[in-house]
C-alpha cells in the first residue's frame, strides 16, 4: 500500500500549487467522511477533473488525442480503470454509451502509446518518436504554465487577444505567441503519428 500511495504522489500531487494542494487534502478529507463524492481520488484534484472534462466533451478521436497531449496520464491503466468506474457509477444514464464509446477509442491510444513504433515514414521528423513529441509536449506546457501564472492570463485567451493587436508586442508576448504555435504543431505531429500507428 505504501508504495501505491508513493506513485499516486509522483504521478498526480507532488508538482501541484500549494493551493491545489490544499484542495485535495479538503476532497480527501471530504471522501474519508460519510458525504464523501464516492469520485476516485484521479480526478478531485484540479488536473484529474479538467480531464475528466476534456474526455466527457470530446467529439472526437483527434480530440481525444490532443488531449492526451496534453494530460498525458490519460493514458495510463489506472486512470483509465477510474474512468470505467466513474463511467458505470457515476455517469448519468443518458451519456453513458457516448462515454462508453469515448473510452473505448482512449484505451485504442493508448495501447498504442504503450506498444512498440513500427516504422513509418513521416517526412522531416519520421526519427522522432512518440515519446520524443511527448516529452516535448510537456515541457513546452510547462513553459506556457510560466506564461499563464506572470501574466494570469490563460494561453488561449492570450493568443486571441494578441492575434488581434489588443496587447503589445513586446518579448515576452511573442515568445509566448512563438511557444503556442509550436505547441500547436506538435499536438498535430501526435496525432497523425497516433492515427497512423493506429492503421
Amino acid at each position: 500500500m505504501t508504495e501505491s500511495i508513493k506513485q499516486l504522489y509522483e504521478r498526480y500531487i507532488k508538482d501541484l500549487s500549494p493551493s491545489d494542494k490544499q484542495q485535495l487534502v479538503d476532497l480527501i478529507n471530504q471522501e474519508l467522511s460519510p458525504s464523501g463524492s464516492g469520485l476516485p481520488i484521479s480526478f478531485q484534484t484540479s488536473q484529474g477533473r479538467a480531464a475528466l472534462k476534456l474526455f466527457r466533451t470530446a467529439s472526437s478521436y483527434r480530440e481525444l488525442v490532443q488531449g492526451i497531449a496534453l494530460f498525458p496520464f490519460l493514458v495510463e491503466t489506472d486512470f483509465l480503470a477510474d474512468l470505467e468506474q466513474v463511467i458505470t457509477f457515476n455517469a448519468p444514464e443518458t451519456e453513458r454509451d457516448q462515454l462508453l464509446e469515448r473510452l473505448i477509442w482512449l484505451r485504442r491510444i493508448a495501447k498504442v502509446c504503450r506498444e512498440p513504433e513500427p516504422e513509418v515514414t513521416l517526412g522531416d521528423d519520421s526519427d522522432a518518436s512518440l515519446n520524443d513529441y511527448q516529452t516535448q509536449l510537456i515541457e513546452y506546457n510547462q513553459l506556457l504554465n510560466r506564461f499563464e501564472e506572470r501574466y494570469a492570463l490563460s494561453t488561449l485567451t492570450f493568443y486571441q487577444k494578441f492575434q488581434a493587436g489588443h496587447l503589445n508586442e513586446i518579448a515576452d508576448f511573442i515568445d509566448w505567441s512563438s511557444l503556442f504555435e509550436m505547441q500547436q504543431g506538435l499536438l498535430d505531429k501526435i496525432t497523425e503519428k497516433l492515427e497512423i500507428l493506429d492503421l
